[in-house]
């Protein structure tokens, strides 16, 4: 699968879980800004891990603040 697959997902879903329009979701939006907390977040990674076998270790996951810095880590991983 893609990245850019995959990039269009993770909007996907993030737009899910705080149900906004993906329009909504931009690389530079903050995770506390689209008002997800801690558990949205691992409930994330648990997504990640589950369809695309990418492991976010939980000290990865409180570095990761924006949209951006989640995409970046897709790319790297």
């Amino acid at each position: 699968m893609s990245y850019e697959i995959k990039k269009q997902r993770i909007l996907e879903l993030i737009a899910e879980m705080v149900e906004i329009d993906v329009n909504e979701v931009k690389e530079d939006s903050d995770f506390a800004d689209l008002g997800i907390d801690s558990l949205m977040a691992l409930e994330l990674a648990v997504y990640l891990e589950r369809d695309y076998n990418i492991f976010i270790k939980e000290h990865e996951l409180m570095n990761l603040r924006k949209v951006e810095d989640l995409l970046s880590f897709l790319k790297t991983n």
